[in-house]
């Protein structure tokens, strides 16, 4: 078959411009004597001309037997692909009613759906579902994600956690479409924790057992980005917090000063980077690592003046312990793992 792209444009265009031809010559045959005696005498040029224009029609012919082939077979794919169910069914465990549209990642097995849309929303929980989505094939094999997207509108508590579902949420189901896991949602409450109160509306998501460089490996955790604002004494914006699976804090990174601060004997300006790291510098203890804005400085009491090149650990009461060059490989990976 033909593949139908401006590649091969020029056989239409041949074959149109042949077609042409074969009318005018068609015209002049039916209304013009001398036409026909030219023709009939043998000019070499119009025979020629003639048969070429009558391949072209053979041509045009077969191209348009080719297009509406095509099309029906494109036509067969996309019914087999995408289909609606006529009465209510069961698939995968979940119960879909009449008018529920399919994007099947194999043809004509409902099984398969990639995408389900439903006319009514599907209750999950608490939650009214709109639309599923399970990933196949490439996306299942390029990101091993295996949670199911839901599309609709409530509240539910899942894992633990208090989930509101506005625009989009990934779960796990089990075999009868309950849920049973959490991949990502946005908390619906603020939740108050030994150390820290998560703010609401904040975005939480399941992440595993992430391998530093060095072979270090974190415990499975939850990540919820901007939850904050604050960490005991100090003011914080735009943090990464990192929980274990019991909800216990393993580290705060990737925060900024939400103000100017005065912390171990030096001026932090806001903006400042803020990070306890998951993958501690020092075991066993508490320590805080700060790193100035660019084009800022950060200034102790005796005049040292601290630019964005320096990356100073505290401990938790404010003891200067280490001052490391920010760009340093171990620092690096340390507060980019997320």
């Amino acid at each position: 078959m033909i593949p139908f792209s401006f590649a091969y444009l020029w056989i239409f265009i041949v074959a149109a411009f042949g077609c042409l031809v074969f009318c005018l010559f068609a015209i002049g045959l039916i209304f013009s004597k001398q036409c026909r005696i030219k023709l009939k005498n043998g000019n070499i040029f119009l025979q020629s001309l003639f048969f070429s224009s009558c391949l072209c029609v053979l041509l045009a012919i077969g191209l348009s037997l080719l297009v509406k082939t095509a099309k029906n077979e494109s036509q067969t794919k996309h019914e087999a692909i995408y289909q609606t169910l006529t009465t209510p069914q069961t698939i995968l465990g979940i119960h879909m009613p009449k008018g529920t549209k399919l994007w099947l990642f194999e043809p004509n097995n409902l099984n398969s759906f990639r995408e389900a849309t439903f006319p009514i929303p599907v209750a999950f929980g608490h939650f009214q579902i709109t639309r599923v989505q399970i990933p196949r094939g490439f996306e299942l094999e390029m990101f091993d994600d295996r949670s199911i997207t839901l599309d609709g509108k409530g509240i539910d508590q899942i894992e633990g956690w208090q989930c509101k579902l506005e625009n989009y949420m990934k779960v796990y189901l089990d075999e009868q479409a309950n849920l049973s896991g959490l991949a990502f949602c946005v908390l619906a409450n603020p939740v108050k924790l030994k150390q820290i109160t998560l703010q609401a509306n904040a975005d939480l998501q399941r992440s595993q057992s992430p391998k530093y460089p060095d072979g270090f490996i974190a415990q499975d955790r939850w990540l919820i980005r901007n939850p904050i604002t604050h960490y005991k004494n100090i003011p914080i914006e735009w943090a990464n917090v990192y929980l274990d699976k019991n909800h216990q804090l393993l580290g705060i990174e990737n925060g900024t000063l939400a103000k100017d601060i005065y912390f171990g004997g030096i001026y932090y300006p806001k903006g400042s980077a803020f990070n306890l790291l998951v993958h501690p510098l020092i075991k066993d203890q508490e320590t805080w690592l700060f790193t100035p804005p660019m084009n800022q400085t950060a200034k102790m009491n005796n005049g040292t003046i601290y630019t964005d090149q320096h990356a100073i650990l505290h401990s938790a009461k404010g003891e200067i312990l280490q001052v490391l060059n920010a760009y340093d490989a171990s620092i690096m990976y340390r507060s980019s793992n997320s």
